[in-house]
Protein backbone atom coordinates (compact mmCIF):
# COMPACT_ATOMS: atom_id res chain seq x y z
CA UNK A 1 0.00 0.00 0.00
CA UNK A 2 1.33 3.43 -0.91
CA UNK A 3 1.00 5.85 1.97
CA UNK A 4 0.38 8.95 -0.08
CA UNK A 5 -1.89 8.05 -2.99
CA UNK A 6 -4.55 10.40 -1.70
CA UNK A 7 -6.51 8.16 0.66
CA UNK A 8 -6.29 8.44 4.42
CA UNK A 9 -6.96 5.15 6.20
CA UNK A 10 -7.30 5.26 9.97
CA UNK A 11 -6.01 1.84 10.97
CA UNK A 12 -3.06 0.71 13.06
CA UNK A 13 -0.91 -0.49 10.14
CA UNK A 14 -1.39 2.74 8.21
CA UNK A 15 -0.71 4.93 11.23
CA UNK A 16 2.37 2.84 12.02
CA UNK A 17 3.64 3.51 8.48
CA UNK A 18 3.08 7.25 8.98
CA UNK A 19 5.05 7.11 12.25
CA UNK A 20 7.86 5.22 10.51
CA UNK A 21 7.95 7.85 7.75
CA UNK A 22 8.11 10.58 10.39
CA UNK A 23 10.95 8.83 12.19
CA UNK A 24 12.94 8.56 8.96
CA UNK A 25 12.32 12.15 7.78
CA UNK A 26 11.63 13.93 11.07
CA UNK A 27 13.14 17.32 10.20
CA UNK A 28 11.37 17.50 6.84
CA UNK A 29 8.01 16.46 8.30
CA UNK A 30 8.26 18.90 11.22
CA UNK A 31 8.94 21.73 8.75
CA UNK A 32 5.74 20.91 6.87
CA UNK A 33 3.40 20.41 9.84
CA UNK A 34 1.22 23.22 11.21
CA UNK A 35 3.03 24.83 14.16
CA UNK A 36 1.00 23.34 17.01
CA UNK A 37 1.19 19.84 15.51
CA UNK A 38 4.94 20.25 15.03
CA UNK A 39 5.33 21.35 18.68
CA UNK A 40 3.37 18.35 19.92
CA UNK A 41 5.17 15.88 17.61
CA UNK A 42 8.60 17.23 18.44
CA UNK A 43 8.00 17.28 22.19
CA UNK A 44 5.67 14.35 22.83
CA UNK A 45 6.21 12.13 19.80
CA UNK A 46 4.45 11.76 16.48
CA UNK A 47 2.17 8.96 17.74
CA UNK A 48 1.01 11.10 20.66
CA UNK A 49 0.39 14.05 18.35
CA UNK A 50 -1.71 11.80 16.07
CA UNK A 51 -3.75 10.59 19.05
CA UNK A 52 -4.39 14.19 20.15
CA UNK A 53 -5.36 15.20 16.60
CA UNK A 54 -7.69 12.20 16.30
CA UNK A 55 -9.45 13.25 19.50
CA UNK A 56 -9.40 17.06 19.25
CA UNK A 57 -8.34 17.90 15.67
CA UNK A 58 -10.25 20.20 13.37
CA UNK A 59 -11.41 22.49 16.16
CA UNK A 60 -10.23 24.88 18.81
CA UNK A 61 -8.55 23.49 21.89
CA UNK A 62 -8.51 25.41 25.15
CA UNK A 63 -5.01 25.64 26.61
CA UNK A 64 -5.43 25.55 30.37
CA UNK A 65 -3.55 28.24 32.28
CA UNK A 66 -2.22 25.51 34.55
CA UNK A 67 0.40 23.33 32.82
CA UNK A 68 -0.39 20.27 34.92
CA UNK A 69 -4.10 20.47 34.02
CA UNK A 70 -3.20 20.76 30.34
CA UNK A 71 -0.76 17.85 30.50
CA UNK A 72 -3.35 15.73 32.34
CA UNK A 73 -6.12 16.55 29.85
CA UNK A 74 -3.99 15.51 26.86
CA UNK A 75 -2.07 12.79 28.71
CA UNK A 76 1.30 14.30 27.78
CA UNK A 77 4.22 15.74 29.71
CA UNK A 78 5.33 19.09 28.31
CA UNK A 79 8.15 20.96 30.00
CA UNK A 80 7.58 24.52 31.21
CA UNK A 81 9.39 25.87 28.12
CA UNK A 82 7.33 23.75 25.70
CA UNK A 83 4.09 24.66 27.44
CA UNK A 84 4.91 28.39 27.33
CA UNK A 85 5.69 28.21 23.59
CA UNK A 86 2.19 26.86 23.01
CA UNK A 87 0.40 29.20 25.42
CA UNK A 88 2.14 32.25 23.89
CA UNK A 89 0.43 31.43 20.58
CA UNK A 90 -3.12 31.10 21.87
CA UNK A 91 -5.81 33.54 20.91
CA UNK A 92 -7.12 36.12 23.41
CA UNK A 93 -9.43 33.53 24.98
CA UNK A 94 -6.71 30.86 25.40
CA UNK A 95 -7.54 28.66 22.41
CA UNK A 96 -5.42 27.25 19.57
CA UNK A 97 -6.74 25.87 16.31
CA UNK A 98 -5.78 22.24 15.91
CA UNK A 99 -5.51 20.92 12.36
CA UNK A 100 -7.64 17.98 11.31
CA UNK A 101 -6.17 14.54 10.71
CA UNK A 102 -6.59 15.23 6.99
CA UNK A 103 -4.49 18.38 7.40
CA UNK A 104 -1.76 16.32 9.09
CA UNK A 105 -1.90 13.76 6.27
CA UNK A 106 -1.54 16.51 3.65
CA UNK A 107 1.43 18.02 5.49
CA UNK A 108 3.21 14.67 5.75
CA UNK A 109 2.40 13.97 2.09
CA UNK A 110 3.87 17.38 1.18
CA UNK A 111 7.05 16.40 3.03
CA UNK A 112 7.17 13.10 1.12
CA UNK A 113 6.75 14.85 -2.25
CA UNK A 114 9.51 17.34 -1.44
CA UNK A 115 11.74 14.47 -0.29
CA UNK A 116 11.06 12.54 -3.53
CA UNK A 117 11.95 15.62 -5.60
CA UNK A 118 15.15 16.13 -3.61
CA UNK A 119 16.06 12.47 -4.21
CA UNK A 120 15.73 13.08 -7.96
CA UNK A 121 12.79 10.76 -8.62
CA UNK A 122 11.14 11.17 -12.00
CA UNK A 123 8.10 13.37 -12.46
CA UNK A 124 6.04 10.41 -13.73
CA UNK A 125 7.02 8.30 -10.71
CA UNK A 126 6.03 11.05 -8.30
CA UNK A 127 2.71 11.64 -10.08
CA UNK A 128 1.90 7.91 -9.99
CA UNK A 129 3.01 7.30 -6.39
CA UNK A 130 1.47 10.38 -4.80
CA UNK A 131 -1.72 10.78 -6.81
CA UNK A 132 -0.74 14.35 -7.64
CA UNK A 133 -1.44 16.08 -10.92
CA UNK A 134 1.32 17.39 -13.14
CA UNK A 135 0.02 20.88 -12.52
CA UNK A 136 0.13 20.33 -8.74
CA UNK A 137 3.66 18.98 -8.99
CA UNK A 138 4.85 22.17 -10.68
CA UNK A 139 4.17 24.02 -7.39
CA UNK A 140 7.01 22.10 -5.77
CA UNK A 141 10.67 22.93 -6.26
CA UNK A 142 13.73 20.74 -5.85
CA UNK A 143 15.43 21.63 -2.56
CA UNK A 144 12.19 23.28 -1.42
CA UNK A 145 11.17 23.79 2.14
CA UNK A 146 7.56 23.89 3.31
CA UNK A 147 7.60 27.70 3.20
CA UNK A 148 8.43 27.86 -0.51
CA UNK A 149 5.33 25.92 -1.52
Amino acid sequence: MNLFTGFLVEDEVYMSQLVNFYNKYQTRVLSCLPWVAAELANNSGFSTMIEIIQQYGGRKLYIATNKEDFNKKLNINLSDNQYHRIIENTDARGFVDLPSLWGIFLAVRRAAIIEALDEGRSKDDIIRNFGITERGLRNYKVGASSSSR
